[in-house]
Parts: structure tokens; C-alpha cells; sequence
């Protein structure tokens, strides 16, 4: 893959704050004596393009945080390529909405499950990133060590294409 395409796709092509930001924010709130339904409205206003807009919007027209929360987990896992963390962001905030109870401990959860998963893809991709230059190494270092053995000795290339029996570097 080219290299800088892949960079393309591996950075974000939005500003929108990430879940894990979102997570944080609400948990932030809840501890600090927030209900759920404030919280997720003053993330919407700390992160403006965040997209917990289109809940806060259903807000606006009077349905529940839960049943609006479900409306944008249904958009959301209609994608085409769903967001991952974005589907489970939205599946805890609708069952903390949902069962009620001490939301902060779902959303704390959540946060921690959140960046778990973002140290797992980082290392992922430096496994990758190292795996390829691995890859590079072992494909080029015997065409260099040849070359330089090919310029050191003025027998190497000879040897090279002679028949098999000269190569075991028997003399005739």
C-alpha cells in the first residue's frame, strides 16, 4: 500500500472530538453531580461538533434521552463501516439511560475500555510498522551483500553462473 495513502487513512479526517473524549467529558459531569441527560447536553456544548448533536437534537423535540440515544445507535450501525467505538459509546450511554442506576460507574467503564482499545490499535500498528521494515530488510540485505561481494572479488560472478559443481568451490 502507498505509503502516504495509508497515512491518509490512518489519520482523522474530521475535528470531531473522538468517543474516548466524549466518554471522559460525560464521566467528568456525572461526577461532578450531573444527571446523564445534563451531561451528555454540556458535552454537546463543549465539543460543538461532536456527534452527539443529532441526540440532543431529538431532545430538543421531546423524546427521551434513551429513545434518542437508540435512534442514533440504529444510524450509526446502518453504516456502511460503522464506527466501533462509536456503537459501543452509544450502547452504554442507552443502557446507563435505559437501567438508570450510577451511570458514572458505566461511563467510567466505558472510558477505560476506550483506551484500552486505542492502546491496542497503536500497538497493532507498531507491530505492523515493524513487521514491514523487517520485511524490507530481509528482501534487500542478500541483493547488497551481493552487489558488494560482486565489487570486492572479480571470481564472484563467475562463480555465480558456473555450473553446480563449481559452485560447491570444488577446483577442477
Amino acid at each position: 500500500m502507498n505509503p502516504r495513502r495509508r497515512a491518509r487513512r490512518l489519520t482523522r479526517t474530521d475535528d470531531a472530538p473522538d468517543c474516548l473524549d466524549v466518554a471522559e467529558t460525560i464521566s467528568r459531569r456525572l461526577r461532578s453531580g450531573s444527571t446523564l441527560l445534563e451531561a451528555v447536553r454540556y458535552t454537546v456544548r463543549d465539543h460543538p461538533r461532536s456527534w452527539l448533536g443529532a441526540v440532543t437534537n431529538d431532545l430538543r423535540r421531546g423524546e427521551s434521552l434513551a429513545s434518542g440515544l437508540e435512534r442514533q445507535l440504529a444510524c450509526e450501525s446502518a453504516r456502511r463501516r460503522p464506527n466501533g467505538d462509536r456503537v459501543l459509546t452509544l450502547r452504554v450511554l442507552s443502557l446507563a439511560a435505559r437501567v438508570g442506576g450510577e451511570p458514572s460507574r458505566h461511563v467510567d467503564t466505558l472510558a477505560d475500555t476506550l483506551r484500552a482499545r486505542r492502546a491496542a490499535r497503536a500497538d497493532r500498528l507498531t507491530q505492523a510498522s515493524t513487521a514491514l521494515a523487517s520485511i524490507r530488510l530481509l528482501t534487500w540485505l542478500p541483493i547488497l551483500c551481493a552487489l558488494w561481494m560482486i565489487a570486492d572479488d572479480p571470481d564472484v560472478p563467475q562463480l555465480l553462473v558456473a555450473p553446480p559443481i563449481r559452485r560447491l568451490c570444488i577446483p577442477p
